[in-house]
Order: C-alpha cells, then structure tokens, then sequence
C-alpha cells in the first residue's frame, strides 16, 4: 500500500521526478580528503530475506508495476563519471593505505584494470593485501547512502567466484556530499543477497 501511495505522489509531482533524473545524471568529481583512511567504516548488518530466486522475482515484479516507469538505480549505474571517479577514489584510498604500511613498492603497482585492459576483466582495480598478495577490487558507487542496491553483471559474479580468497568489493557511498566506503570480501554470491532482475531470451 505505502509502495502504491508513494509511486502516486511522486507522479503528482514532475519537478521532483525531473530533480532525480538530474541527480542520477550528473557528472561527479573525485573528492579531496585530508584523511582518505577515515572514509572506511563497517559493513550494514545482512538482512534475510528469506525468499527463493522466484519469490524475488515475483516481489521485484510487484515493486516494478508500483514504481516509476525510469528505474533510477540503473539510470546511476550507468553513470560513466560517476564510475570513474569513483575508481579513482578507491585508487587513493589504496594507495594511501599500502603508503601507510610502508608497502611503497607495491603502493606504484596498483592497477586501474578498467581502463588498462576493459570492463571484461571482472573486476577493476588490481592493488595488494598487507601481505603482498593480489587484491581484486571491483568497485560500485553511489551518491546515495549505504543501503542502496547496486548492480552486478554475470562475468563480475563468475570472477568473484572463481577468485574469492583475493575478490573484495568495494561499495563507496555518500559520494555527492561525504564519500565512505564498506568492503566485502568473497564471492558475491556469498557475500551478497542477489535477485535476479533479467534474463537473456532465445528462441
């Protein structure tokens, strides 16, 4: 019901509607910090849903008749700048981080995989753990706060997998006014509540 009484507020007020496609849209720069150490904070608490692959089917389906016919989510996902800058803030945090381990060496060999060799890489940035081992960060960036949704493509699911013991995801949120970051380590498969949203259709 409060689903249904939202999506007809919302449609009763276009300027509102015309302000989050503005935001979803808009190009981001990365931040400056004085202490980019200090934007890492703990993970929110896992929520059980406790429904089936179908179930979340059938509940994504009913939110989707009841919402706004742009989903705003994937309108953000798709926000190039915004993805970008996000890399790069986790790219100082890396770098600061191994800097303040005395890990120099390793702090020049990071990685922007997203760009030296393409989004099919499954992940993208290559940085080092304290012990020198390869660290695998793929990185997801809202404006929005910490319990906003995001996306994942099947090849970054099957890396996360294949590669679990070094995959860590790295979810940088409040970008547009304080950015912080969570990081979750392991396949996403177990580390996140998936639902899935498409499928590919052939006849």
């Amino acid at each position: 019901m409060l689903k249904k009484i939202t999506a007809s507020c919302l449609d009763s007020f276009p300027e509102l509607i015309k302000a989050i496609e503005i935001d979803v849209n808009k190009s981001a720069d990365l931040h400056n910090m004085d202490d980019i150490l200090r934007a890492l904070v703990y993970p929110p608490a896992s929520k059980d849903y406790g429904m089936s692959v179908r179930e979340n089917l059938a509940t994504y389906n009913a939110k989707k008749s009841t919402r706004l016919k742009i989903n705003y989510l994937e309108r953000e996902a798709a926000n190039i700048s915004l993805g970008s800058a996000g890399e790069k803030f986790v790219l100082k945090y890396e770098k600061t981080r191994l800097e303040s381990i005395e890990k120099f060496n390793l702090a020049d060999r990071i990685e922007q995989v997203s760009e030296t060799k393409g989004d099919w890489a499954g992940y993208d940035i290559r940085s080092f753990d304290d012990n020198e081992n390869d660290r695998f960060i793929e990185v997801k960036t809202t404006r929005y706060g910490i319990d906003t949704p995001f996306f994942v493509t099947k090849n970054e699911l099957g890396f996360s997998t294949e590669n679990s013991s070094n995959y860590n995801l790295y979810r940088v949120f409040a970008f547009h006014k304080n950015p912080k970051l969570f990081m979750l380590q392991g396949s996403l498969d177990k580390s996140c509540q998936l639902e899935a949203v498409q499928f590919r259709a052939r006849i």
